[in-house]
């Protein structure tokens, strides 16, 4: 318990801010977005967000990921037998949030939009909170079932 308390303590708001305002830029899967006074991405987290785990062969999340997959393509299926489901897992963790919170009909004032709750990378930009943030482009540009 002690230890976790320290590693806690050690990545407070402040040590994040003071870490990602260090430079104007922060850099997410080889993009750079400027940096503001809503910035509050510490360079810890941004180490995580290239390692694309998911994507990793033999990684525990990517074995839960492909057997959905595989599941949800051998269940439902067009007339053709051809899997119903389209599968998308390349999407850039970088998202506005108008695409976080206000498509998904967020109120203004929800808890889920407090500063400490979220990743932002700038005024602008966030790191997504949840991947239904995708939903509302997806089917917009004509997907009605993805993964």
């Amino acid at each position: 318990k002690q230890w976790y308390q320290r590693r806690v303590r050690g990545l407070t708001a402040s040590s994040s801010l003071q870490i990602a305002r260090s430079t104007s830029t922060i850099r997410v899967l080889g993009q750079d977005y400027p940096v503001d006074d809503q910035t509050n991405v510490s360079s810890h987290l941004l180490k995580h967000t290239d390692k694309q785990l998911h994507n990793r062969k033999q990684h525990p999340l990517q074995i839960v990921k492909q057997r959905i997959v595989e599941n949800m393509q051998a269940k439902y299926l067009w007339n053709n037998r051809s899997p119903l489901f389209s599968h998308y897992d390349n999407i850039s963790p970088v998202v506005t949030h108008d695409q976080n919170f206000d498509q998904l009909l967020v109120p203004g004032d929800h808890v889920s939009r407090r500063k400490q709750d979220n990743y932002f990378i700038n005024k602008d930009l966030m790191l997504r909170a949840h991947m239904t943030c995708h939903d509302s482009d997806m089917i917009r540009s004509g997907l009605d079932c993805f993964l």
